[in-house]
């Protein structure tokens, strides 16, 4: 089971209390002062003790210090090698500290997106850890709201988002493989599904107004892929459509996708 998907939590969801707190089942019958020392709690017990008592890794004090550098490093593009100097320990270790979250549920990838499955293993992933509370928690932001338009909420609302699609895809069994596009010149799709030939591409922006330059910019990045739909998602109430692009609220995208 993945925390709570906007659907599930119907009227009772919002957004901001989402992106700070995430959406574990127990978070919403506490108050703020509860809910910070649940999600301390919840890290502390379980993915520092229980991971180690399971002898899932060996070196507990690295795991310990790498757990923090997890949670910074969400929704970035992975250099394990630069990581791994950062918390002192040798590149196959950091690649299997990552393996293990993603073994016990804790984040999952998302590849770099090629038409060769092959040749996108080569390609740097980006990692999503499993709930926005819970990423706060192991970073220490929990007390540091994240205001609109500012680059953290951004980051947090593309984080929200991308957990939807993967929990949607997940229960729906729709079999969208979820993967990141990023180009030489440095341009960049936040998300792209694909199933068989199926290809879609889609841009997360937290905005509360679409920006016509940006959406003709992803279409232009997103040719190469050969996308049967392109959408530029964000918290823009009007639902359009520009040079091919469509323009939707998140939760007009998520019930169009599932």
């Amino acid at each position: 089971m993945h925390p709570l998907t906007f659907r599930e939590l119907g009227d009772s969801f919002q957004l901001d209390s989402v992106l700070q707190w995430g959406s574990l089942p127990s978070i919403f019958a506490l108050n703020p002062a509860d809910k910070n020392e649940y999600l301390r709690s919840y890290t502390q017990t379980y993915l520092k003790e229980e991971i180690l008592q399971e002898q899932l890794v060996r070196n507990g004090s690295s795991f310990r210090s790498f757990l923090p550098v997890a949670a910074q490093e969400n929704g970035n593009t992975l250099n394990f090698s630069k990581l791994a100097r950062d918390v002192g320990i040798d590149t196959k270790t950091m690649q299997s500290f990552f393996q293990i979250l993603e073994d016990t549920l804790v984040g999952f990838y998302l590849p770099a997106f090629h038409f060769s499955q092959r040749k996108s293993i080569k390609l740097q992933p980006k990692f999503y850890l499993f709930d926005l509370g819970v990423k706060k928690a192991l970073e220490g932001s929990l007390s540091q709201p994240s205001p609109e338009r500012s680059s953290g909420y951004s980051k947090a609302f593309e984080h929200f988002l991308i957990c939807e699609v993967f929990r949607l895809n997940s229960y729906a069994r729709s079999d969208f493989f979820l993967s990141h596009y990023q180009t030489n010149s440095g341009g960049e799709i936040d998300l792209v599904l694909k199933r068989g030939k199926e290809v879609i591409a889609i841009e997360i922006k937290s905005t509360e107004r679409i920006d016509p330059v940006e959406v003709r910019r992803l279409k232009r990045v997103a040719e190469p892929l050969l996308p049967k739909s392109i959408y530029y998602v964000s918290q823009d109430p009007v639902t359009t459509k520009i040079d091919g692009v469509n323009c939707l609220h998140w939760k007009k995208f998520l019930e169009t996708l599932f």
